[in-house]
């Protein structure tokens, strides 16, 4: 399952997973939809807006957490705000990545790994 809130990003998601049939494509806000998956997740990749992810999303993958979580953050304070959020709760830190893809300025992304406590 994929989520996205763009509707050109949908549409263009849709283009490069042509032929892939086991991805279901939903156009929405991630809080509006996350609660209503159900069953295990192997894997989840959050990569919210700049202002991080909705607590409610937080609180969802809190009581259903995958065995692993992708995290990318354009926000450093986002990103620390969330991950005191997912710490406390089920899961524990692997590996923080930072990416410089906006040389000479202060932006930088994060790709950070987290997975569920054993």
């Amino acid at each position: 399952m994929a989520i996205e809130e763009s509707a050109a990003a949908v549409k263009d998601a849709c283009l490069n997973i042509s032929g892939i049939d086991n991805i279901e494509l939903i156009q929405s806000k991630t809080e509006d939809v996350i609660n209503q998956f159900e069953g295990q997740m192997d894997a989840l990749i959050l990569d919210p807006s700049r202002s991080g992810a909705h607590p409610s999303v937080l609180a969802t993958i809190c009581q259903n957490p995958p065995r692993n979580l992708v995290y990318v953050a354009c926000d450093p304070s986002s990103l620390a705000r969330d991950l005191k959020i997912l710490l406390a709760g089920p899961f524990e830190l692997s590996s923080v990545i930072p990416v410089d893809m906006f040389p000479q300025t202060y932006h930088v992304e994060t790709v950070v790994l987290i997975t569920k406590k054993k």
